[in-house]
C-alpha cells in the first residue's frame, strides 16, 4: 500500500516539483520486495525497514546518477555511497532517488541546467528555497518519507522553512561529509553539515541517531553520544524570540506563529524574553566576508579539486573528484557553472 501512495505522488509531482530530479523506481520497488521477503522470513529488520526515502543530488549514491546540479557530473554514477547513504540503506530504507539541488549546492534557490527549477508544492510560483530545496519540496508533496541535505549556509533549515516542513543542521563534527560535493576539506568545512529532514521532529532525531559518528574518512568528525532529547526537562530553560531584524518586519502569520510557539513553551515552564541578537543586520556580510574573505581563493582551490581538465585527443574531458579522493573520468564538457555568478559584493 506504502509503495502504491509513494510511487503515484513521484509520478505524479515530479516534474513539477523537483524537474526530474527524482528517479530510480524500478530499483526502488526491487528493494521494497526483497523488503517484504525479509519480514516474512522473521529476520530482524533495522529502523528504517522499508522506509521510501529520497536523497540530495549533492550526496554520491551508488548506481545512480549524482550530477550535484552540474552538467560536469550530468552522467556521473558513483561506485560507492557516501557515508550518510549507506548508513541509511543498512537500517532498511529504499531510496527512490535523488533530489534537486542547486549547482554545487551554492544558491538559495534550487535551479540548475541538468534537471531546472524545483517548485514549492504549496505554490509552484514560489521557491522551495535552497539548496536542499528538492529534498524539503519532496518531503512536503508526500513523495518522500525523509531526505538527507546539506547545509553551509542555512541549506537545510531555510527550504525546511519555506516548505512547512523540520529540518536539522547538527553540531558540527557529528555527521560524516563523506561522499558529499563540497567536502570535509577547504574553507566551508567548519560551515558544511549534512542533516535530515522530515515532516515531524521526532523523525529528525531518529535519522540523527543512524547517520551520526566517525567514519573513518572525515577527520572532523567526533565519538559523542547523542543524548535522549525526550529526558529534556523544558522547565526552567529560556528561549528567545524576535521578529523584526533591523527596520523589516516578519511577516503577519509568521508573527501569529512565533507568537503560538512562545505561549506553548511558556505554559510548559520555559522562560521567554523578546529580545534580538545583537548586530543582527551585520550578519550576512559577516558570513560572506568569512567565506569569501580571501579573495576567492578557497573557492578557486575547491573547482581546481572538483575538475581536473585534461585536452585529449581535441576534446576536453573531465575528471571529478569523488568524496574518498579518487579521480574517475565523467562523460561531460566543461561545465556551466553558476557560482561565478554568484554576487558576493565588495569581498571579491
Amino acid at each position: 500500500m506504502s509503495k502504491n501512495v509513494f510511487e503515484h505522488r513521484v509520478h505524479q509531482a515530479d516534474f513539477c516539483v523537483v524537474g526530474g530530479g527524482v528517479s530510480g523506481m524500478c530499483a526502488a520497488i526491487a528493494a521494497a520486495r526483497r523488503a517484504d521477503k525479509q519480514r516474512a522470513s522473521g529476520r530482524k529488520l533495522g529502523a528504517l525497514h522499508g522506509v521510501p526515502i529520497t536523497i540530495k543530488d549533492s550526496l554520491d549514491t551508488a548506481g545512480m546518477v549524482s550530477t550535484a546540479g552540474t552538467l560536469g557530473r550530468a552522467t556521473f554514477v558513483p561506485q560507492a555511497d557516501a557515508t550518510v547513504v549507506a548508513r541509511l540503506r543498512a537500517a532498511g530504507a529504499i531510496v527512490l532517488g535523488k533530489t534537486n539541488t542547486p549547482e554545487l549546492t551554492f544558491s538559495l534557490e534550487t535551479d540548475n541546467l541538468v534537471y531546472g527549477r524545483t517548485v514549492n508544492p504549496y505554490d509552484i510560483k514560489r521557491s522551495p528555497g535552497g539548496s536542499s530545496g528538492g529534498a524539503a519540496a519532496a518531503i512536503a508533496a508526500g513523495m518522500s518519507a525523509l531526505d538527507v541535505g546539506s547545509d553551509t549556509g542555512a541549506s537545510v533549515r531555510y527550504p525546511a522553512h519555506c516548505c512547512g516542513i523540520a529540518g536539522l543542521k547538527p553540531t558540527h563534527g557529528r555527521v560524516p561529509r563523506t561522499g558529499h560535493i563540497v567536502s570535509f576539506a577547504g574553507v566551508s568545512e567548519s560551515l558544511t553539515t549534512l542533516g535530515p529532514l522530515a515532516r515531524r521532529v521526532e523523525d529528525l532525531d531518529l535519522i540523527l541517531r543512524i547517520i551520526a559518528g566517525p567514519d573513518s574518512y572525515d577527520p572532523h568528525i567526533a565519538l559523542a553520544p547523542i543524548g535522549d532529547a525526550g529526558k529534556v526537562s523544558l522547565n526552567g530553560l529560556r528561549a528567545a524570540t524576535y521578529t523584526q531584524v533591523g527596520q523589516v518586519d516578519a511577516s503577519e502569520a509568521t508573527i501569529k506563529a512565533i507568537g503560538s510557539a512562545s505561549d506553548s513553551l511558556r505554559d510548559a515552564g520555559v522562560a521567554i524574553q523578546s529580545t534580538s541578537p545583537p548586530r543582527l543586520t551585520e550578519a550576512i556580510d559577516l558570513f560572506f566576508g568569512m567565506f569569501a574573505g580571501d579573495g576567492g581563493e578557497g573557492l578557486k582551490g575547491f573547482l581546481d579539486m572538483l575538475y581536473y581538465v585534461k585536452m585529449i585527443e581535441s576534446r576536453e574531458m573531465i575528471w571529478g573528484m569523488t568524496g574518498k579522493g579518487r579521480y574517475v573520468k565523467l562523460d561531460a564538457v566543461v561545465p556551466h557553472n553558476s557560482i561565478r555568478r554568484f554576487k558576493y559584493g565588495p569581498h571579491f
